[in-house]
């Protein structure tokens, strides 16, 4: 037996840690596994102990007896190791008490073991409590912000186009997910260049269209939709065939649709072909730097009685999360046979055909152009980026072969749009009048020359002055159009190669500066061809195509004036215009 006389260390019996006892003034209670004097006599220290101490292979052991040279701190309650001990002084035998005693005083007070030894503190507790706390807290703030960041209002809020050839195509987009009939779909959206479902690679060096950028394959659509970014009932989800405002019930269009090829891409996105509730759809997704063209697209498709055969029907908008990307969706009809560019790029026609391609596109103008008025009044809307991309073939609904029935068009991509009962968009318009694509600019738009202190140009200050540069673009697109004609008869004439405006003469994507000298300096407009000089009708739409592309904008024919000339010459051609 090793004494505790002079600080000599004595183990604990089958314990895995050592207590250290000495000779003092206290006289202390020890039990027979602890230390005792070489004399036998109690040991007397400075200061008692008693400890639970637990073994390595978890027995409970409790000890007592002297403190010498012990390092453990005498407090209410410690813990060194393995082995809670609690000290005492000034009052012989203070650390007598046994093992359940010394459980109910001093571990419910100081300690909770944990495990094998481990204890933590009511102050630890608390702190860890607290801590907690306060990270749910800080947790809670930050998603309420993001969520707050991300919800979209989407009535009230228009950004200013940047892009100024910004290739966005048609959008439709219908409140209710009414079916969409596979007689009547459409799809495109302008600067994007497909056929029949496939992108037209063969045009791409004249069209200034970007190179296809890598497709979206992901099934199902969207992560998350508006419901989950908390859009409101009145945002951007419409069903537009009819008057007043529009609502669609459910707010899950991204999850409805299920996408299949890319068939085409711009600056602005992709479209792709997609199924959405048995029919198919053109699926325009926009990149987020374009969020303002969607809300534009948005807005207008909620205008009262805007709907219209000539205009693209519209199915739904969505806002998506697909692989933590934010999209902007924009579901229309699908339109089979693309663009009015793509079908003059790959078809001859007969004049009756082209005339009623005019003659459509004239009523989608004129419905844009026209305050309508009633139980609801539809303002006068300026499109500001008409072309021969942003309109879509479409059949009419005919009993005579596919081939034979004389294709229309309606008006698709209103990301640049603007009405008339809107001052704030039109003000923005007028302060930045230069969007849309430069090869379709007015006179006026290219020349732009605002006074230094009112950031206006007075040739552009006011809402009609977009009316008239829509009429500007309109005689590009009818020149396009009637060059395709092809002759039968006594002055038969073949039709003359495709050529976009000013295809010739400019790069396939100029600049503003090389078309303001072609259009503003030089005076120049797309040469007629010869064989029209023989014919009488092609004559009388020669005129009509010049006094609509006058340098002077007040000069220039209204939409109204094209739809009567139009009328004349069908009606002595023995055709018959289509129905208002």
């Amino acid at each position: 037996m090793t004494t505790c006389g002079g600080g000599d260390r004595v183990p604990l019996t089958n314990s895995s840690s050592s207590i250290l006892c000495s000779k003092s003034v206290t006289v202390c209670h020890f039990d027979e596994d602890s230390c005792v004097t070489d004399t036998q006599e109690p040991c007397k220290a400075l200061r008692c102990y008693e400890a639970h101490s637990t073994d390595s292979d978890g027995t409970r052991r409790y000890s007592s007896g002297c403190v010498g040279s012990l390092p453990i701190y005498c407090s209410s309650g410690n813990r060194l190791g393995n082995i809670l001990s609690c000290c005492c002084s000034g009052r012989d035998f203070c650390n007598k008490h046994g093992m359940e005693e010394f459980v109910r005083l001093h571990q419910p007070e100081t300690h909770r073991l944990i495990g094998g030894g481990f204890s933590l503190g009511v102050s630890g507790l608390l702190s860890v409590g607290v801590v907690v706390l306060l990270l749910l807290t800080i947790l809670s703030v930050a998603f309420t912000r993001r969520r707050r960041k991300n919800r979209w209002s989407i009535g009230n809020r228009i950004g200013e186009e940047t892009d100024l050839e910004r290739s966005t195509g048609g959008s439709q987009m219908e409140m209710t997910p009414l079916p969409v009939s596979n007689n009547n779909h459409s799809n495109h959206y302008h600067d994007m260049n497909y056929s029949h479902g496939q992108v037209n690679s063969s045009h791409l060096n004249t069209t200034s269209i970007p190179e296809s950028e890598t497709p979206l394959y992901h099934q199902p659509v969207g992560h998350s939709t508006l419901e989950e970014w908390g859009l409101d009932a009145d945002g951007c989800m419409t069903s537009g065939s009819g008057a007043g405002g529009r609502h669609l019930a459910r707010k899950t269009l991204a999850k409805e649709v299920s996408l299949e090829e890319e068939i085409a891409n711009g600056r602005y996105g992709v479209v792709r072909k997609g199924i959405y509730h048995g029919d198919t759809v053109a699926v325009k997704i926009i990149r987020t730097i374009e969020e303002s063209s969607w809300q534009r697209e948005c807005d207008f498709y909620q205008l009262p009685v805007v709907s219209n055969k000539f205009i693209l029907g519209f199915i739904g908008a969505d806002l998506t999360s697909l692989n933590a990307e934010t999209q902007f969706w924009i579901v229309t009809e699908f339109h089979e046979e693309g663009s009015l560019y793509d079908y003059l790029v790959q078809n001859e026609m007969p004049l009756n055909h082209a005339l009623n391609i005019a003659y459509s596109a004239v009523k989608g103008i004129e419905h844009l152009h026209i305050m309508t008025t009633g139980t609801q009044t539809k303002p006068r809307i300026a499109h500001r980026d008409l072309k021969s991309k942003n309109m879509l073939i479409k059949r009419r609904n005919t009993s005579r072969a596919r081939e034979q029935a004389p294709p229309a068009v309606c008006i698709a991509d209103f990301g640049l749009a603007i009405w008339e009962s809107s001052p704030n968009i039109v003000n923005q318009a007028i302060l930045n009048p230069m969007v849309g694509t430069k090869r379709y600019m007015a006179p006026e738009v290219l020349a732009f020359n605002p006074d230094p202190q009112t950031g206006v140009d007075r040739v552009l200050s006011s809402f009609d002055s977009f009316i008239q540069a829509d009429m500007y673009a309109f005689a590009l697109i009818l020149w396009e159009t009637f060059r395709r004609v092809e002759f039968e008869g006594p002055h038969a004439s073949h039709a003359e190669d495709y050529q976009m405006p000013y295809e010739n003469i400019v790069p396939s994507d100029p600049s503003f500066e090389e078309m303001m000298k072609i259009v503003v300096t030089d005076g120049f407009r797309p040469r007629f061809p010869d064989s029209w000089v023989a014919k009488p009708i092609m004559q009388d739409i020669k005129k009509m195509i010049h006094e609509s592309w006058a340098s002077n904008p007040s000069a220039r024919l209204r939409i109204a004036n094209i739809k009567i000339k139009l009328r004349n010459i069908m009606t002595s051609m023995g055709l018959q215009a289509m129905a208002d």
